[in-house]
């Protein structure tokens, strides 16, 4: 299955997407099938997404300390436009996902410049 990755383009001022090619394996865990999508163009391999959690349309994602470090080491329009990477991933993967909420071990995602204390929804430029 060919699902949608989301990226920043270089200049961090536009996001990006591409097919990304998942096998059944992938897709039978839909973490690990994110994870991939993730870490094909917008974040580290070390970065990952711990859990998932669909409630309501709100999709929690729990991330570990690679991923948030990874956020908090980029300026405000590279922040923006790689949790918008994120978020537009996930929700596009994950069917009757409205909105994500990023955690980092239970605790809302806090970087220096924003408190993701709200669910985001899909980014549109």
């Amino acid at each position: 299955m060919i699902a949608a990755a989301f990226f920043p383009d270089e200049e961090a001022e536009h996001l990006r997407a591409q097919g990304v090619l998942l096998d059944e394996e992938d897709m039978a865990d839909p973490v690990k099938a994110l994870n991939v999508l993730l870490t094909s163009h917008a974040f580290p391999p070390e970065a990952a997404v711990l859990t998932a959690t669909l409630s309501g349309g709100i999709l929690t994602l729990d991330v570990n300390d690679a991923f948030a470090q990874h956020i908090r080491s980029m300026g405000t329009s590279g922040e923006q436009l790689t949790i918008a990477a994120a978020v537009n991933t996930a929700l596009s993967l994950f069917d009757g996902a409205e909105s994500v909420m990023l955690t980092v071990g239970g605790n809302v995602l806090e970087t220096g410049h924003n408190i993701y204390s709200e669910p985001i929804t899909f980014f549109k430029e």
